[in-house]
């Protein structure tokens, strides 16, 4: 994935590190800076706009955080770090899934070559046997190369009546 790639929404576990980041980060700078006042975190990040945050990876301006209901004030004053904190994350989780989908797409390459290689062997032992089976059986006879005639064509032959007479039983000779 480039740099600047961009994702419209965050889901699932996506989501859940952006809100879990989120969190963080409210607790940790209500900590650092705010403590001492008398509203908890909840007035520096609202739940919702915590949760529109980490749903909506398309919100990158003032006005974008504003919109999401988000306090002025404190759009100004931390809106810069907690999108750039968001930017990060994105690319990091972008850069993981790529990874992880490459890891993937290398182990199932590896499993198909060993599967393939596995049934060339089966293949090769199933032509081998073949051949053997085949080496133990009788040779059939073989064919004679000399030129065959009809075993029919002399016994065949219809004798014709070639005499003087129209047929035999006129002949004088054949009539007794």
């Amino acid at each position: 994935m480039t740099e600047g790639a961009t994702i419209a929404n965050r889901r699932e576990a996506h989501r859940e590190g952006a809100r879990e980041l989120l969190i963080n980060w409210r607790n940790k700078t209500w900590a650092e800076l705010y403590r001492k006042r008398p509203w908890g975190v909840q007035a520096l990040l609202p739940d919702v706009v915590l949760t529109a945050l980490a749903s909506k990876a398309r919100l990158k301006t003032l006005e974008d955080l504003t919109g999401a209901g988000w306090s002025p004030i404190h759009a100004r004053r931390h809106g810069d770090k907690v999108v750039e904190m968001l930017s990060g994350y994105d690319i990091k989780f972008l850069r993981q899934r790529e990874a992880d989908r490459v890891e993937k797409a290398e182990k199932k390459k590896a499993e198909t070559v060993a599967r393939n290689l596995e049934k060339r062997e089966r293949e090769r032992a199933e032509r081998l046997r073949l051949r053997e089976l085949k080496k133990n059986l009788p040779k059939p006879p073989r064919a004679s190369r000399s030129k065959k005639r009809d075993p029919l064509s002399s016994s065949a032959n219809i004798h014709t009546w070639s005499g003087k007479y129209a047929s035999p039983s006129e002949d004088p000779i054949f009539s007794t």
